[in-house]
């Protein structure tokens, strides 16, 4: 298997991959609640 020639297993790989994609997504509604509130502050001038 090509992750056990690199020295990690599936477990492993999935729970980092699972990680990174939660922090991502994190990242996304971030920018997309500062998107909002830049919005919201433009449409009361």
């Amino acid at each position: 298997m090509i992750l056990e020639s690199k020295g990690i297993s599936y477990d492993t790989w999935l729970e980092e991959a699972h990680m990174k994609l939660i922090f991502e997504n994190l990242e996304l509604l971030n920018e997309g609640l500062a998107l909002k509130k830049e919005l919201e502050g433009n449409s009361g001038e």
